[in-house]
């Protein structure tokens, strides 16, 4: 997966977001069950600069879902233990960002 096909599948799970009934749409599985998560997760440590670009992105409500349930959770899978960031800070994305700012370089050249 490249660039713009991250960037389209981000697309798709904004759209479905979008879509989802009310009620869940905060709900962390609605952003978590999306074919687009596990795409992403099975990218390994080549999705954290698209990761880190997500999070410059001035969009809707249904972006801001994914940044706050879904890409951290990406991040996670990815790094496991060492990416420290829990709830509620996760949902602070200065704070995922400045992380991922800072050592993004250990992971990807």
């Amino acid at each position: 997966m490249n660039k713009e096909e991250f960037d389209l599948e981000l697309e798709n799970m904004a759209e479905r977001c979008r879509k989802a009934p009310a009620p869940t749409r905060f709900w962390e599985p609605v952003v978590r069950n999306f074919d687009f998560y596990e795409k992403i997760k099975s990218m390994d440590y080549k999705v954290l600069p698209f990761i880190r670009e997500a999070y410059d992105m001035n969009c809707d409500w249904a972006y801001d879902m994914i940044k706050d349930y879904g890409l951290p959770y990406i991040i996670k899978k990815i790094l496991g233990d060492k990416f420290p960031i829990s709830v509620p800070d996760i949902w602070k994305h200065d704070v995922v960002k400045k992380w991922l700012d800072y050592n993004l370089s250990k992971y990807v050249s």
